[in-house]
């Protein structure tokens, strides 16, 4: 799965990758930036920003990692062609096949 290979190699918690917007990565200069996460809150699924802004990270993207994620965004968006109108944008880097938000404790130990 890409967002555990994503996760490792960055470093990032469960939350931070579920919370990854496209507008938050650079593959041109190979940069990332942490800016809100994805989390249960009382039952509730959230997308929360990070609690200061001294939390935001920019974090610089191996050269492979970049690679991966380019082939991973062709990939969504051959996914959102296929879903047509039932596509649920939500500008997320990890989403379920049709544009939704995969629920975090279901997306890796």
């Amino acid at each position: 799965m890409v967002n555990r290979r994503v996760a490792l190699a960055m470093g990032l918690r469960r939350g931070e990758a579920l919370g990854l917007a496209w507008a938050d990565i650079d593959l041109e200069n190979g940069r990332l930036t942490i800016r809100q996460g994805r989390h249960r809150v009382d039952g509730e699924l959230r997308l929360d920003q990070v609690k200061t802004e001294a939390s935001v990270a920019v974090l610089p993207i191996p050269g492979p990692l970049v690679n991966i994620l380019r082939g991973h965004r062709k990939r969504q968006l051959e996914e959102r062609f296929a879903a047509g109108s039932e596509w649920r944008e939500t500008g997320l880097v990890f989403t379920t096949a049709h544009g939704g938000y995969i629920e975090p404790r279901k997306c890796y130990p």
